[in-house]
């Protein structure tokens, strides 16, 4: 490995691993066992024999923590988690945001912290703030944890958005759904290390919105080629040095269509090799960005391609999907992707040298006035009509704060490009309310009142993608667990804007029976 960063810019290296996983051992059990082609999806006795990569750990944070080297956390670091719903990892009637504090008591961290709940984005959006946490000096190192454990009403729900495949399987190929799976992965990111401690090193990251469906990808993937695109600058890389791309790869027909495209608009043929480790440790959710970013590192100190099992080996002839069998390659920059429903894309690039992160432009940040809604009166006359029908209370009253920041928003006499729009969507408590409705109709074994529309609101992530297709934000977009009252949500968002990533970020904060607030922040 290389050691050093770019411009005073420290190199920040992956130098611990921990994994939970359904192939069970440690870290490196599960990398062997994903080298070699198996697979930890099985039919589950929990769910009635529906295929699902299983782990019986109830306490995922205490075990991946645990598996960790203290030797190697030092004073003041910082921790950043990602998770999607998490049920079975906090007591009942508490949020899954307060995984957070058990984790930061558990192993006694000082630095800065952050949890978010982006969807199947959330572990990258963790690693994405670890990065900038540890480049702007506020830590000398970061943990990034992810956790998931897929209950029943995760399970139905995308039965019924018919998303899960009966069958293992098979991304970039038969394309005809998931396998769910528990798991989770913490990294440990710290600024300069010796370069004999480091597995991987993380180049920099892209973030990208959509703005064109709440669940379904852009069919043409330019969102995700985008933040791939972002990615590479940010470590000072080109397409032409990317060796890897480690896909998101969900066996869904739309997700995997999307990201061949996204693929086909950033590469020139025949492209680096892509792979999709999801048949092997199932769809982790918001955890699976930070464990195939985990496994991405392995393959890139091991100089190892992992596999895409499950394939037609006679595949689709335009893309290299590492079809079967895993390989030695040469594996000097690799690009690790993630998708969630609102639309959000997000790409890591991880290497076996830091990379060369540009010079971050001087920019300060103003302020606009706070706007409120203090109820769903307020909020019906601003939220456009085609949406307004499908939306829970926390989903208006957020949609309608975004709308009165974004009026606040000084437009030059060009507008104010779309995709240099960021979005910061605070929430404490999430759409609970429709997610326990949910809940509700499966315990009283009303399954076939199961409505698409209704069930996807109890995604946090499809508030953000409410708020991003109302107002056509393509830039970055985050969920972050937090108060309103939490000073990290206005420097997490003034953080897009000091590092060039957007020229205007709109912060709302939303929880159920509580005004909303929305407020505009713009680059000077």
């Amino acid at each position: 490995m290389t050691p050093g960063g770019d411009g005073g810019v420290p190199a920040i290296g992956i130098t611990d691993i921990a994994i939970a996983s359904a192939f069970g051992g440690d870290a490196q059990h599960t990398w062997e066992e994903v080298r070699r082609g198996n697979s930890a999806v099985h039919p589950s006795s929990r769910f009635g024999g529906v295929l699902m990569a299983e782990v019986d750990d109830g306490k995922m944070i205490d075990a991946l923590l645990a598996g960790l080297d203290e030797r190697g956390v030092p004073p003041g670091t910082g921790i950043a988690l990602g998770t999607s719903v998490a049920p079975g990892q906090v007591p009942p009637g508490r949020s899954p945001y307060d995984l957070l504090p058990a984790a930061v008591e558990a192993f006694g961290l000082r630095g800065p912290r952050a949890s978010f709940a982006t969807g199947c984005v959330a572990g990258a959006h963790a690693l994405c703030r670890a990065v900038d946490v540890i480049r702007s000096g506020r830590a000398p190192a970061m943990l990034v944890a992810g956790v998931e454990m897929p209950d029943r009403p995760t399970l139905e729900a995308f039965r019924g958005w018919r998303a899960t495949d009966d069958a293992p399987m098979s991304p970039y190929s038969r394309s005809a759904g998931t396998n769910l799976g528990g798991g989770g992965a913490v990294l440990v990111l710290t600024a300069d290390p010796a370069a004999e401690r480091v597995i991987a090193y993380v180049g920099g990251y892209g973030l990208a919105s959509d703005a064109a469906h709440v669940t379904a990808p852009a069919a043409d993937g330019e969102g995700l080629a985008r933040a791939m695109a972002a990615a590479l600058h940010d470590a000072g890389r080109s397409p032409a040095e990317v060796d890897y791309v480690n896909g998101h790869g969900t066996g869904t027909r739309a997700n995997d269509q999307a990201e061949l495209n996204a693929m086909g608009g950033l590469f020139a043929r025949p492209g680096p090799p892509l792979s999709s480790l999801k048949p092997q440790i199932g769809h982790t959710l918001g955890a699976s960005p930070v464990l195939e970013a985990a496994l991405t590192a392995y393959a890139v100190r091991d100089q190892w391609l992992p596999p895409t099992i499950n394939v037609d080996p006679g595949g689709d002839p335009d893309w290299d999907i590492v079809p079967g069998v895993s390989r030695p390659a040469r594996l000097d920059v690799a690009l690790t992707n993630s998708l969630a429903f609102g639309g959000m894309n997000c790409s890591i690039v991880l290497g076996r040298s830091p990379g060369a992160h540009p010079a971050s432009p001087a920019r300060r940040v103003r302020f606009a006035r706070v706007a409120r809604v203090p109820d769903q009166d307020a909020a019906r006359g601003l939220v456009p009509r085609r949406f307004a029908h499908r939306l829970d209370d926390l989903a208006l009253r957020a949609v309608a704060a975004a709308v009165l920041a974004r009026q606040a928003v000084e437009e030059p006499a060009g507008g104010v490009d779309p995709r240099r729009i960021g979005l910061v969507f605070a929430t404490s408590t999430g759409p609970a309310r429709s997610r326990a409705a949910f809940e509700a109709t499966l315990g009283e074994g009303r399954d076939d009142t199961f409505s698409p529309v209704a069930t996807v609101n109890g995604a946090v992530s499809v508030v953000a993608g409410y708020i991003s297709l109302s107002l056509r934000i393509q830039g970055p977009i985050a969920v972050i667990g937090a108060s309103a009252a939490d000073a990290t949500v206005l420097e997490y968002a003034s953080g897009f804007l000091r590092t060039g990533r957007a020229d205007v970020v709109l912060v709302v904060h939303a929880d159920e029976g509580m005004p909303a607030t929305g407020q505009a922040l713009f680059a000077l």
